[in-house]
């Protein structure tokens, strides 16, 4: 009986050694989720930073009207097909045809105008439509022909207000 009391205890002691070696292991992976969780708390307060940061920049441009310079040889082009003020063409343009690309975004505008429109290149536009209280600002591919007719496509847009 002493030979099965001491065998009974060693499995005991063996039970109770692999109990604390688990403990210590579920201890040990708790620290590490926890210091990955921290991490990614950092990290999620410097993204929202510099995500608000860039909302701040969007709302100073977006109200400015401007075209960024491109190449001689593109305004050329232009000129061609009878495009002599391409802005006002294109703000024209956008206006006729504001149903058409406005039929893809899901807004409750009413009666929008084309407010600003930023040429960013020979097929590339940013245009902001505006109805009073909404603003929606859209990137905008384009396309002219030779007859100086364009096409235009809705690649993206976002609710700038509204």
């Amino acid at each position: 009986m002493n030979q099965e009391y001491r065998k009974e205890r060693l499995l005991y002691a063996i039970f109770l050694l692999l109990a604390v070696v688990g403990f210590l292991y579920a201890w040990n992976q708790n620290s590490a989720l926890n210091a990955r969780i921290s991490t990614l708390e950092d990290e999620n307060t410097r993204l929202q930073t510099s995500v608000d940061s860039l909302n701040n920049l969007d709302r100073e441009l977006l109200p400015v009207t401007r075209i960024v310079p491109i190449t001689e040889l593109e305004w050329r082009r232009f000129a061609e097909v009878g495009l002599g003020d391409v802005q006002s063409e294109f703000i024209r343009d956008l206006d006729l045809n504001r149903d058409v690309i406005l039929n893809n975004i899901d807004s409750e505008m009413s009666n929008p105008t084309v407010d600003a429109i930023y040429l960013l290149s020979n097929q590339w536009v940013m245009a902001n439509f505006r109805d009073g209280e909404n603003q929606i600002s859209a990137l905008l591919k384009f396309r002219v022909n030779r007859e100086g007719e364009v096409f235009w496509e809705l690649i993206e847009y976002h609710n700038v207000r509204g």
